[in-house]
């Protein structure tokens, strides 16, 4: 039987920004989504204030003010290059396919090379003892703390993490290995925060009285198969120790890539609406170079304000590629063409999104004799993303983008409150002494 653990960050968005002003431990601090429109990061103390996840800022700006809670722009250069160093410690834990990046601020183990036979109790201590390193260890590295859940399987680690976060006399760890302290723990646990249970689930649950964890692991397995399909099933199998979903360590389930923002203010231009596109399919693109895929199929929608009192306007369009591709340009001409046919003169665009299906291996790629792709992209992209690795995002871009870094354009997001891009931008290192 296997043994799962999961790593997450706490209050990853505004542990970043701790990191690098330390004047903020211990005090509220939020961080704003896209547009600075909602709130999606809260410190503890934050979220003791009462201060809602995903709550619109301004129905919240009178008490933010009122207690003096420190606000943020999403800094996602930063929160990314962090998750990445924070991602890089914890795979030189374990072997390679004993690990899981399973999004920005969550990693999943498996701990199976640790453990000698099925006694989990033998190996109890050692196994908190390993907890205990990665945990310090990501700490000292990166300046993030992380809790870990420990449980036989990835949806009980889930639940055993969540535990953690609230269990700070041990460190943040809380280990799951008999029966009756899962049971215990899931008593205690809303069904709708069960992993893989979503809110139409939840509220079907709730309707026959299932309400908390430990009642769907009790609940009748034919029912949850009838109600819940295979998926719902897994999940209560999962609750029951039995382990049905497997580690992903590799890129070979990802379907997708998908670049979405809403901008600060409508878009009336189609100029500027072709510019925000390029920008988003680079973006994309650079995704796509990291994990070694190529794309088959592009999509592309744009659509105006569904709130505003004027006609709304929504369209969307994909085009099938003549091969597949991971090169900058030859998506963003994919994605201009795209935008020529679904975009329409006298509408003010609010959202634009940029997704890649038919996602293959870059090393599985079948070349057609009728088609061949331009050699010398390859080694474009390769200086492009080198020189924007080094020396900070957009320092090389194509011209079909814009100028991106000069903030001037309305599709781009607000970001008043950002904090400095420290560990990527040469302009924005953090100053020890001036």
């Amino acid at each position: 039987m296997p043994l799962f653990a999961l790593i997450d960050c706490n209050n990853f968005f505004a542990s970043c920004e701790r990191v690098f002003d330390p004047h903020l431990v211990g005090k509220p601090v939020v961080v704003l989504s896209n547009n600075d429109g909602c709130i999606v990061a809260r410190s503890n103390e934050a979220k003791a204030l009462g201060i809602p996840m995903a709550a619109p800022y301004f129905q919240w700006r009178a008490v933010i003010e009122q207690h003096n809670v420190h606000v943020f722009s999403s800094n996602y250069a930063l929160y990314g290059d962090m998750s990445r160093r924070v991602m890089d410690i914890l795979a030189g834990f374990l072997p390679e396919e004993y690990f899981e990046v399973y999004s920005v601020d969550e990693a999943f183990m498996n701990l199976d090379c640790l453990l000698r036979g099925d006694d989990y109790a033998a190996n109890r201590e050692k196994l908190l003892s390993f907890a205990e390193e990665v945990r310090r260890t990501v700490r000292q590295w990166t300046g993030i703390p992380v809790s870990i859940g420990i449980a036989q399987t990835k949806t009980l680690a889930k639940a055993a993490n969540r535990m953690a976060k609230k269990n700070a006399s041990a460190n943040s760890i809380f280990a799951r290995l008999d029966e009756a302290t899962a049971d215990a723990m899931l008593a205690t646990m809303p069904v709708g925060d069960v992993w893989g249970v979503g809110r139409k689930l939840s509220e079907a649950y709730k309707a026959h009285s299932i309400t908390t964890a430990l009642d769907l692991k009790n609940a009748p397995e034919e029912w949850v198969r009838k109600r819940a399909t295979v998926v719902g099933w897994r999940t209560q199998r999962e609750l029951r120790g039995v382990s049905c979903v497997r580690l992903e360590n590799t890129n070979e389930h990802q379907h997708s890539i998908l670049h979405s923002r809403s901008f600060r203010h409508a878009v009336t231009s189609l100029d500027q609406l072709h510019e925000a596109v390029a920008s988003f399919t680079g973006r994309a693109a650079e995704k796509l170079r990291r994990l070694r895929l190529v794309c088959g199929c592009v999509s592309v929608s744009v659509r105006t304000n569904r709130f505003s009192s004027h006609d709304y306007f929504s369209n969307g369009g994909e085009a099938i590629l003549p091969f597949p591709t991971d090169s900058t340009i030859d998506l963003v001409n994919a994605a201009s063409m795209l935008v020529e046919k679904i975009a329409q003169e006298g509408h003010g665009y609010k959202k634009a999104s940029i997704t890649f299906f038919d996602l293959t291996p870059r090393n599985r790629v079948q070349t057609d004799i009728f088609a061949q792709p331009d050699t010398r992209h390859e080694s474009i992209m390769h200086v492009m993303d080198t020189l924007n690795k080094r020396f900070g995002k957009d320092a090389l871009h194509l011209a079909a983008s814009g100028s991106a870094q000069t903030g001037s354009h309305a599709w781009q997001g607000a970001t008043d409150e950002r904090s400095q891009r420290y560990t990527t931008h040469w302009g924005e290192l953090k100053v020890v002494r001036s």
